[in-house]
């Protein structure tokens, strides 16, 4: 069970998890659901060229999921995928990844790309993967894996929520934030 949880804009690369789908083989492509919540100006787009790669039946296109619901489907997948492109002369950037912490959290490993704030909030080898930025055939590497070993997957799942847990809370940010603040001599009460 592979997801997705942004907006649907072109920038997101939601066709980059399509396309790697679409390249693995028929028999290890139907081992797949793909969720998809979010909504936005490219769902037509997305789910024709779902239809055009032939993968449309493996995509659940779910529209908003509420915050208090989204715990509910990263616990459901086994993979989070977020391929953000940046686009030159764009504004449109990925700036931190916060879904990627979330679904770290909750125990889910990750695949992002190497685009702006994602390698922040993505470690190699706990619990994430980072891929080039367009690049499906890197994507499907990752799947075929993931098909192949699902338990190498919820290990790394686990060390996803260990990493985060020792250093992605709210409290560690916070003790960052006044030490950059202490660092510039201004006394936090």
């Amino acid at each position: 069970m592979l997801c997705t949880v942004a907006r649907l804009c072109a920038y997101k690369g939601h066709d980059v998890v399509l396309r790697a789908l679409a390249s693995l083989p028929m028999e290890q492509r139907q081992e797949f659901a793909y969720l998809v919540a979010g909504k936005g100006p490219s769902l037509e787009s997305l789910q024709r060229t779902a239809r055009e790669l032939g993968v449309d039946s493996l995509v659940h296109w779910l529209g908003f999921v509420p915050e208090a619901q989204l715990n509910t489907l990263y616990n459901a997948s086994d993979l989070f995928v977020l391929c953000t492109r940046e686009i030159r002369g764009s504004q449109e950037v990925e700036g931190f990844g916060l879904a990627f912490l979330e679904a770290q959290a909750c125990g889910v490993p990750v695949v992002g790309t190497r685009t702006g704030g994602i390698p922040d909030a993505i470690c190699e080898g706990e619990g994430g993967w980072l891929i080039n930025q367009d690049d499906h055939h890197q994507l499907a590497t990752v799947l075929n894996a993931l098909a192949l070993e699902p338990e190498r997957f919820r290990a790394a799942g686990r060390a996803a929520r260990a990493r985060v847990e020792r250093e992605c809370t709210w409290e560690h940010y916070f003790q960052r934030f006044r030490a950059v603040l202490s660092a510039e001599g201004i006394k936090v009460g």
